[in-house]
């Protein structure tokens, strides 16, 4: 497919609050296998970065026009590989919101399409594919292992250690030490086990999570929570008569 210098709409989750922002005219790079995708041919492009409702994985979300020339190929199947590329267009001044620039490999779990008809233009399709952040054994059958003596910081900065992440942190130190067996589950069903396990306080609770820079959070929701400015309620002055 020819390729151009058009600008569309991207859509991606903000992480700490989880909403959609919008970066008009940004420059998106879209490669599927060999084939780089025409911006003009993407009518949805969306990156959640998390949810508590979904995976805790980013996930892609795109909807392509397609003349043909990509589902003839059988584009796309499972497990085949989508680049995105996401930056800011400087010539036009756009700003895209802290961290919400893309670069990153995704692996498609789940596709379809519909088949219309344009006129004299021919057969047309639209393809509708679901992808998320590639990384490498992280749903797959991990080897079995004990951790022991280990607190769950310890344990999972060493699982992001071994998926090839880098590992972010608001806890200085958890009250859980014992010995930690991971046995005939994947990675990140592990991460999720050991995060539901942990206990830091009777008043607080974790949360983990991988985000699109490739790096896996383990949070303290208490910690977090300081970081939240306070609702200011204003009431207005009331005269009292005597």
């Amino acid at each position: 497919m020819p390729t151009s210098n058009n600008k569309i709409n991207v859509t991606l989750t903000d992480m700490q609050e989880n909403r959609r922002q919008v970066a008009p005219g940004a420059s998106v790079i879209l490669k599927v296998g060999d084939t780089v995708i025409d911006p003009i041919n993407i009518s949805l492009l969306v990156v959640r970065e998390w949810s508590l409702d979904h995976s805790k994985i980013p996930r892609l979300e795109l909807i392509v026009e397609d003349d043909g020339g990509l589902t003839d190929w059988d584009f796309p199947h499972h497990g085949r590989k989508i680049e995105v590329s996401i930056i800011k267009d400087k010539t036009e001044g756009v700003i895209l919101t802290p961290g919400n620039s893309l670069e990153g490999v995704f692996k498609v779990v789940d596709m379809s399409f519909t088949k219309t008809v344009k006129g004299q233009s021919g057969e047309t399709f639209k393809v509708f594919i679901t992808a998320l952040l590639d990384i490498p054994d992280l749903l797959d059958t991990a080897p079995n292992m004990a951790y022991e003596k280990k607190t769950s910081l310890d344990v999972l900065k060493a699982v992001a250690s071994e998926l090839g992440l880098t590992f972010a942190t608001n806890i200085i130190n958890t009250n859980d030490a014992m010995t930690w067996i991971k046995v005939n589950t994947s990675q990140f069903a592990f991460i999720q086990d050991v995060t539901t396990r942990s206990f830091i306080t009777a008043t607080d609770a974790t949360f983990s999570f991988i985000n699109k820079d490739y790096e896996l959070k383990y949070v303290s929701i208490a910690e977090a929570l300081k970081a939240v400015p306070k609702p200011c309620i204003h009431f207005p002055e009331m005269a009292h008569e005597v």
